[in-house]
């Protein structure tokens, strides 16, 4: 009898079991599936920035230099392909705009159109800086720029004009050439921005320590 019971329980598991697995939505891959090992995961900066998710339940995801927008389901609803550019953060998302920023190595800063991920504008530098963080603000965008190549130039050219504890720079990137400007950031720090504040965080020998910058509004630098 306890033998009967123990067979009509495995096939009555078995009988429900299909159905249990057929309600697990399937897994969406994005980009290549390559195996890291761990001399070499640095070689993708890009394969540690983290999802971003919007407000209304899109999801960003960042993978070798593409974003890809989903919707709350999973779908796609359109990616990004950069020019070859690694990405340096997790983009942000502007809600007054409905625009993306996109920074990456090359000094890539892009704005995409958050219903489409058409580019709408892209800016024009040049130099050996590089875009590390960006932040939406007002209605453009914040971007951290990392000024370590400039800072080891001038050890080695002894540069009078650009000395090696220069701090790295802040630099806004509004609607028009009007409303932008340029600040100093202090080296190391996290951006963090809460409404209109900017703030730069550190962490120093287990300590966090929290600096308001206030850049002139509007100032063109």
């Amino acid at each position: 009898m306890r033998l009967r019971f123990l067979v009509l329980a495995f096939l009555a598991l078995s009988t429900h079991a299909p159905a249990q697995f057929a309600q697990t939505p399937p897994e969406r891959h994005f980009g290549p599936e390559l195996t890291f090992t761990p001399q070499k995961r640095d070689v993708w900066p890009d394969d540690r920035i983290r999802s971003v998710a919007l407000p209304d339940g899109r999801l960003l995801l960042s993978r070798f230099g593409t974003v890809y927008m989903l919707d709350a389901s999973g779908k796609q609803l359109w990616k990004y392909v950069t020019d070859g550019e690694t990405l340096t953060s997790e983009p942000a998302y502007n809600a007054e705009t409905n625009e993306i920023g996109v920074v990456g190595y090359d000094l890539l800063f892009v704005r995409l159109d958050a219903a489409t991920g058409e580019e709408k504008w892209r800016a024009k530098t040049v130099g050996g800086a590089t875009f590390i963080n960006v932040a939406a603000y007002g209605r453009g965008f914040l971007v951290v720029v990392d000024m370590t190549a400039y800072r080891e130039k001038s050890k080695e050219f002894k540069d009078p004009h650009i000395k090696g504890t220069n701090p790295d720079r802040l630099e806004y990137w509004g609607q028009t050439e009007d409303d932008e400007w340029i600040a100093d950031f202090p080296i190391g720090a996290q951006l963090l921005v809460n409404g209109m504040h900017i703030y730069a965080v550190r962490r120093t020998r287990g300590e966090v320590r929290l600096r308001e910058l206030r850049p002139a509004s509007g100032q063109r630098q």
